[in-house]
């Protein structure tokens, strides 16, 4: 449930309760010929099962979260590119977040969500979470010995975010920054002309023929990211058992 509820492919904010159930049954007969042996041992609710519950339930967060980064660098990469042509007051709803943002960030996330079930992310998410179950068993906790390694990739991978959003976002930042340079030149040789009410328009279109231009280079890297993300799962997973 966390990991529908936080990994935007597989639901959002705006998706009704009961779909979001349903999703997350599904998931539950995928991966239950795999853990079946362990549940069996399950079979009083006290405390431990409690207390046992609340470990899957982080689990599923901390996972949900890794997945998720590489959706927001995406979106963080299209709001900088809104910000370097300009265009930030023109906002679009973007659904599974329930939040709107600027066009271009709108556009790249859900070319995000595309790409990740055309380039099979969400079965390599599957055949990760499935490996999960041999380091955490359903009927155990696991070793804490690789925690300091953990707490090390988590927050790599967190700040690797506006990395990767600057990085993605290069190109038509270098576009604008052109455009800013002739404007400056225009300015000087024709001041009498508005160079601000010239140079938005100018940069806002400037920005989008970039963005067209780099889209063929991006895609391959955005497809890397979101499989990387999706087997960050099992990495992650393995460290316990350093």
């Amino acid at each position: 449930v966390p990991i529908v509820m936080l990994v935007p492919a597989f639901g959002g904010r705006l998706v009704p309760g009961p779909v979001k159930i349903g999703v997350a049954a599904v998931f539950v007969m995928v991966l239950f010929p795999a853990v079946s042996e362990q549940a069996v041992t399950l079979v009083a609710i006290d405390l431990s099962f409690v207390v046992l519950v609340l470990k899957e339930v982080l689990v599923g967060v901390t996972i949900g979260f890794l997945v998720s980064l590489a959706f927001s660098a995406i979106e963080a990469a299209g709001a900088v590119i809104d910000t370097a042509r300009g265009a930030t007051l023109v906002t679009a709803l973007v659904p599974e977040l329930g939040t709107r943002d600027s066009v271009v960030a709108d556009l790249k996330f859900q070319l995000a969500i595309v790409l990740f079930f055309a380039f099979g992310g969400h079965l390599l998410a599957i055949s990760a979470l499935v490996d999960t179950f041999g380091v955490f068993p359903v009927d155990r906790f696991p070793s804490t010995a690789g925690l300091a390694a953990i707490a090390d990739v988590t927050i790599r991978a967190t700040s690797s975010l506006f990395v990767t959003a600057f990085a993605l976002a290069a190109p038509i930042w270098g576009a604008s920054l052109v455009a800013d340079v002739l404007l400056a030149f225009l300015a000087r040789v024709a001041p009498q002309m508005n160079a601000f009410s010239l140079g938005m328009p100018l940069k806002a279109l400037l920005g989008v023929a970039a963005l067209l231009l780099a889209l063929g280079l991006m895609i391959p890297r955005l497809v890397e990211l979101l499989l990387d993300a999706a087997k960050s799962i099992a990495v992650w997973a393995r460290l316990f058992l350093t």
